[in-house]
């Protein structure tokens, strides 16, 4: 059989891209070591296993599509396409992601729709070979500049023009060739098996997740649990309580490390203690304004700025708390930065800060206004209001400040760095008057 009758010549012109790229891979030598790592790592023996499964789990999904008439042998070369296309990159987000739910409504969703049109645009008629791999280069390129980008902000008009030529390209190839598929109805499974196959992955993706997770949690188990007598039954109960809820298990895994459980009890009390935090995310109990601030609207408040907050969190006592992650202000390798964190008691947050870590002095004034800028945004959307004049003076020139405003108190100071010459942090902190623990610097 001819390659000609397996694949059509835009299927063979990726292919042939493909393999170019591969022999670029392996003649470089730098490029060939860096990969080396990488690839090694894929064929370790957990990963063959969960390969083996998943294509038993695939063989599984395309006898039950075949028995419902859904499934016949000149789909193999689109479930194998699937296979390597969708599952693999689906196995992998599962293990890295930290939010399964939103994994499946963003990514699965994303891979479906990816996969579909993939499938739509191969099954178009085609092109011959040399006009193909024409399309193949120029597509790829385009694709290459996309994943090369470290920075999508620094080039955002650039990658919307790929965007949009990439959807020209799509959209031209649809409307040149549509009249040759319009009335071939036979191409409807055919266009919908990718869909068959993700949404048939859904239950071998979660027990994947389920699998990796309970076995990070186990190990954690056993180095901060014993006697093994309590491991066992700590594993029961975890089970029990997180099995349906991966986040809640991530949860308590590090929270373990801060109770250090030493009885059934203590097991108990630090379950509970995940699935209260949980249920308090959820429905955001109001705080009266002269006892604080809610913890959990108060950490979203320069998300849309984004600034990525996690999980209030108990850190010692009654004294919890989060802390963001920073956001990068330029694209220097010691980039300046800005931290976000809300602090206070299980209940009500009272205190929240807002600070800048200057790595690079020779970018302060700019980093200084970027400060000010979101503070404003902050002050904003704690009292309706507009960011003292004083405070923001303060911001921009870097002095330090302190005033109080009724039940509040403002500061601004600096925190030098001894080992960096020039380096400070500038923070803004905003301090309930019922704050009890100092502010952590």
């Amino acid at each position: 059989m001819e390659l000609a009758e397996i694949l059509n010549t835009r299927e063979q012109a990726y292919l042939i891209l493909l393999l170019a790229s591969g022999l670029f891979v392996i003649c470089i030598s730098s490029i060939r070591k860096s990969f080396a790592p990488a690839i090694t790592s894929l064929f370790e023996k957990s990963f063959l296993v969960i390969y083996l499964l998943n294509v038993l789990y695939t063989v599984g999904s395309v006898y039950l599509l075949k028995t419902l008439n859904m499934w016949d042998l000149s789909m193999l070369k689109d479930t194998i396409l699937w296979f390597f296309l969708a599952a693999f990159p689906l196995m992998y987000g599962i293990a890295r992601t930290k939010d399964v739910k939103i994994y499946f409504k963003t990514k699965l969703l994303d891979l479906v729709k990816f996969t579909a049109i993939l499938e739509f645009i191969m099954g178009l008629y085609t092109f011959s070979l040399w006009v193909e791999l024409g399309i193949a280069v120029f597509v790829g390129f385009l694709s290459g500049f996309k994943m090369y980008v470290r920075n999508p902000e620094k080039y955002r008009k650039e990658l919307n023009v790929i965007d949009s030529v990439n959807i020209v390209v799509i959209i031209l190839l649809v409307a040149i060739e549509f009249q040759f598929i319009v009335f071939k109805t036979s191409l409807i499974f055919q266009f919908l098996l990718p869909v068959f196959h993700s949404l048939l992955f859904v239950p071998f993706l979660y027990v994947l997740a389920l699998y990796m997770r309970f076995e990070v949690a186990f190990a954690v188990m056993k180095i901060q649990i014993q006697p093994n007598s309590l491991l066992k039954c700590t594993k029961r109960l975890v089970m029990l309580n997180f099995f349906f809820n991966l986040k809640g298990l991530d949860r308590w895994r590090i929270h373990i490390f801060r109770v250090h459980p030493k009885t059934k009890e203590d097991i108990f009390t630090s379950i509970r203690h995940i699935k209260e935090n949980q249920k308090n995310e959820k429905e955001k109990p109001l705080v009266l304004s002269g006892d604080g601030w809610s913890p959990y609207l108060a950490k979203d408040f320069l998300i849309e700025e984004g600034i990525k907050i996690e999980n209030y969190i108990n850190y010692y006592d009654d004294f919890w708390g989060v802390t963001s992650f920073s956001k990068s202000l330029d694209d220097e390798v010691l980039s300046n930065s800005l931290t976000y964190g809300v602090y206070g008691n299980q209940h009500e947050a009272t205190q929240i800060k807002l600070w800048l870590q200057l790595l690079n002095p020779a970018h302060t004034p700019t980093a200084q206004v970027q400060l000010a800028s979101m503070a404003a945004i902050l002050y904003k959307k704690i009292f309706d209001q507009q960011l003292k004049p004083e405070i923001n003076d303060a911001l921009i020139g870097g002095n330090e400040i302190k005033m109080k405003n009724g039940i509040y108190e403002f500061k601004v100071y600096k925190v030098p760095y001894q080992a960096r010459l020039g380096g400070y942090d500038l923070k803004f902190v905003i301090t309930h008057h019922r704050h009890i623990y100092d502010e952590m610097d």
